[in-house]
Formats: C-alpha cells, structure tokens, sequence
C-alpha cells in the first residue's frame, strides 16, 4: 500500500542570512513549485514567543525550515555560553509554539556547533 506524499508549497526559513540560509537561497530556484519566505532576525526576532507567534500565523506557511540561531564562534560560545544556550532554547520553544498554534504540517530544525581554527590546541584554552 502506498502513500502520497505531501506537498509542501509555502516553506518559511528562518536564519536566512546565515550559512545554511544563504546556501538553501542559492538554490530554490530549483524548487519552483515552491514557495520559499526567507526570514531573518530584521523581519522577526524568534526569542520573542508571542511575536514569533503572530509573525508565523501572518506567513501561514505548510512547513518551516528553522535554521536561525545566535552564533558567532568558538570563542562566543566559551565567553557566554549561558546567553547563547538561552537564546538558541527561547527561539527553539517559540517555533515549536507557532508551529503548534498555527498548524504547521511540518517543522524541520537544525543544529550546529563551533568549529575550532586548523591547528588549534585540544583542547582550546
């Protein structure tokens, strides 16, 4: 028995100026039959539950791609690690809650690490 695959068609992508955000803009285009929002923090700021909330019921998208995420490095993770685990977390809940709220048919999410420069001691100090 077989099953038909669901079409999303309107696709929001949240981290749309960072790597992975930049790299899926790239190639979209191949996707014609759909419709992709790129999002970045100018449009929404995702740690912000009830505006996160309020900006996903006003795309209405079938599926969200979240790729966002506070970021910059080796050395920011290790200078304020407790900022970055709380702001990654908060935009991670108020996703989840949009996406929950507004009957997203799907959620796909991602995560990532710091990578250390070639030839760095290990462990970095």
């Amino acid at each position: 028995m077989g099953m038909k695959a669901i079409a999303y068609r309107k696709i929001l992508v949240t981290g749309s100026t960072a790597v992975l955000g930049a790299g899926l803009r790239s190639i979209c285009r191949e996707f014609g039959d759909r419709e992709f929002i790129f999002s970045s923090s100018r449009e929404c700021d995702l740690r912000d539950r009830e505006g996160t909330c309020s900006y996903v019921g006003s795309v209405r998208p079938d599926a969200i791609l979240h790729l966002a995420a506070v970021s910059g490095g080796v050395g920011l993770s290790i200078n304020h690690p407790a900022t970055l685990l709380i702001d990654n977390v908060m935009m991670t809940f108020s996703i989840l809650e949009a996406a929950r709220m507004h009957a997203v048919r799907k959620t796909v999410m991602t995560l990532s690490s710091g990578m250390y420069p070639a030839g760095a001691p290990n462990p970095i100090r």
